[in-house]
């Protein structure tokens, strides 16, 4: 009897959690934004802003209109729509997981000029002053492995990513480069395209599951081929 009374319990508790989850789930979407939006103003003096951010269905979130806009600076980033299905098990630790994004247009344009520039908020973690104990190696090696750590997480993360155009300008150089990835935990395929050279590459990519290992390559049709496994 105890053991019945404890899991119509459970289930009562259950049912209500999922029930005030449906109910207020855009609420608390919009609050994280928001808070989202005030660390990085705050932090790196960015502007981030959407047209629309919603959730659809029980773990999917939908945004349109994204724009990332440094304060004072060009535009950075505006991405027309996006798809996050995110991991509900690492929202009960606190974090923010995703199963799979889907990405369908974003246009990012880079100024790197002494007269024109919106990268110089990337500049603002490294203003932090150094310990007395703290070294270049000590940097690098740190910044290293946070780079690492991102990099097999995204690993972690199935992506759809479909024209994504990069303009990046700077006193001697002007590219326009077009992106199409696809990457479901299993294999990578894709190409960049560098549109004012007409110049394609081919990525792949596989993953071993033996011994959970990744190997990738880029080909330059009639060029070069080359294979990068880890």
């Amino acid at each position: 009897m105890k053991f019945r009374k404890f899991l119509v319990t459970f289930l009562i508790a259950l049912v209500t959690l999922v029930s005030l989850f449906f109910l207020f789930r855009n609420t608390v979407l919009q609050y994280a934004f928001t808070r989202i939006q005030k660390h990085a103003q705050q932090n790196y003096h960015l502007n981030i802003n959407a047209t629309t951010i919603r959730f659809s269905g029980f773990n999917r979130i939908e945004m349109d209109g994204l724009v990332i806009q440094p304060q004072n600076a060009d535009t950075l980033l505006v991405v027309t729509e996006a798809q996050c299905k995110i991991s509900l098990l690492s929202l009960l630790t606190g974090k923010i997981g995703f199963h799979k994004i889907d990405v369908n247009g974003a246009f990012t344009n880079i100024y790197n000029d002494s007269a024109r520039n919106n990268i110089g908020f990337l500049k603002q973690r490294g203003k932090q002053k150094p310990s007395q104990t703290s070294s270049s190696t000590v940097g690098y090696y740190a910044m290293a492995s946070d780079f690492e750590g991102k990099f097999f997480k995204l690993l972690n993360t199935a992506f759809d990513l479909k024209d994504i155009h990069i303009n990046y300008t700077d006193s001697t150089l002007n590219e326009n480069i077009l992106v199409q990835l696809q990457y479901d935990l299993h294999s990578l395929s894709g190409q960049i395209i560098n549109q004012y050279l007409h110049d394609t590459i081919l990525l792949s990519g596989e993953v071993l599951e033996k011994n959970r290992s990744y190997q990738f390559s880029a080909q330059n049709p009639g060029k070069s081929d080359y294979y990068l496994p880890f």
